[in-house]
């Protein structure tokens, strides 16, 4: 047991906890008693002190010691999917209570929001799921006064969480903190492409000198979030040294007629969207005339936020706009670190591809150079258009909370 338990360091656990010396007590009692095999968990000490509580994920090198050292000494059967011990105190008796495959409750918000899933359905996390709420207990009696030690295995990516609190105290709170940041911790890995994009507009180049204009105008946006983004991320990081376009056609193709009448319906609902204006320039995009198409809708994200804003608001400058969006998104619901709008890269996205600082040298397509009559006829394209409709939707998602 101790070749486990030297490979934990200073820095895993919370440093300044209370002991849990009735804890200690009653595990030696029983231990005594030969009720169940129960490890001397004063072993696990951190400058003299009981480590206390404590969440690891398998791609952490501490992982597996932590995993091994309950392995041997609580009655954990294998192989292993998800286990949930909880370790109670009762009538000054110590009940240990075990739960295979504990049940587990994982919300999220679907992409099929206007019917909803039929019970029986198979939900493909990367095609159906468009943001992963939290994972919650269910029928789950653990009082605040419990202990308890957990794993769950996320098999379909091959990631694994063990998770343990001996603090007894707000166990039941504590648990689902641990299952919350597992969430988190999937979520980062089912969407890795789309984190990694808006990191490159939040952030300076990266290590190997890549920075947003890689991605030659694509966020990862709401509406293409999962397998689309995450493939279309690929095509571009492996057919950018040729400057060729093809990896933007099967993206520009599932935004067929029938896909973009679905947001526009969307949009028809909102009452800040100029609709007409906004049906139009769509049905330009359809019928391939890419230049009206961006000629009509670019105006529109600034008339959408003017749209949000009290009349003596409402004299803003073009370059006022990112920061208005921003501002909404942080005193409402839509504003989360942990959110799949990635609203602070999106920000960041807005400033540097829509809303950039007006050049004559400048040619691309931006509000700036369209309003000035400066964009070059030949940046006029199709993947541009599809770019700035994705643009607007994403506001359609921020305004509507949806």
């Amino acid at each position: 047991m101790r070749k486990y338990l030297d490979k934990l360091d200073n820095n895993f656990f919370r440093k300044n906890q209370k002991t849990c010396p009735k804890l200690l007590i009653a595990l030696f009692i029983m231990t005594a008693l030969n009720f169940i095999k129960i490890p001397n968990i004063n072993r696990i000490v951190i400058n003299q002190k009981l480590i206390p509580k404590g969440i690891l994920f398998s791609d952490q090198p501490k992982f597996q010691p932590l995993l091994d050292y309950f392995l041997e000494n609580y009655p954990i059967p294998k192989p292993l999917s998800r286990f949930l011990i909880i370790i109670r105190d009762k009538h000054k008796e110590i009940d240990i209570l075990y739960k295979e495959n504990f049940p587990l409750l994982m919300k999220i918000k679907p992409k099929r929001w206007k019917d909803p899933i039929p019970i029986g359905d198979i939900i493909t996390f990367n095609a159906d799921v468009q943001e992963f709420i939290t994972i919650e207990t269910e029928r789950i009696n653990i009082s605040d006064n419990d202990m308890f030690i957990g794993y769950i295995s996320f098999s379909d990516i091959n990631l694994r969480s063990i998770f343990f609190d001996f603090n007894k105290q707000h166990s039941n709170k504590s648990l689902n903190v641990f299952l919350s940041r597992s969430t988190r911790k999937y979520q980062r890995i089912i969407f890795q492409n789309a984190y990694y994009a808006a990191k490159l507009y939040n952030k300076p180049p990266d290590s190997k000198g890549m920075n947003f204009e890689i991605l030659q105008g694509w966020f990862p946006f709401k509406r293409i979030l999962g397998k689309e983004f995450e493939e279309l991320y690929d095509r571009i990081t492996k057919f950018q040294p040729t400057k060729t376009n093809l990896y933007q056609l099967p993206i520009i193709e599932a935004f067929n007629p029938e896909r973009l009448k679905d947001i526009l319906e969307d949009w028809r609902k909102i009452d800040i969207f100029p609709y007409e204006t906004l049906e139009k320039g769509v049905n330009h995009y359809l019928n391939g005339d890419a230049l009206s198409s961006i000629r009509v809708l670019i105006p529109d994200i600034e008339g959408i936020v003017r749209n949000t804003l009290p009349d003596k608001f409402k004299s803003l400058k073009q370059s006022d706009i990112p920061q208005m969006i921003t501002e909404h998104s942080r005193t409402n619901a839509t504003y989360n670190r942990e959110n799949l709008l990635f609203i602070d890269a999106f920000h960041s996205y807005l400033k540097k591809v829509w809303f950039a600082s007006f050049s004559t040298s400048t040619r691309n397509i931006s509000r700036p150079t369209v309003s000035h009559g400066n964009a070059e006829y030949k940046e006029y394209k199709l993947e541009k258009a599809l770019q700035l409709i994705l643009t607007i939707d994403q506001l359609n998602f921020i305004y509507s909370n949806k």
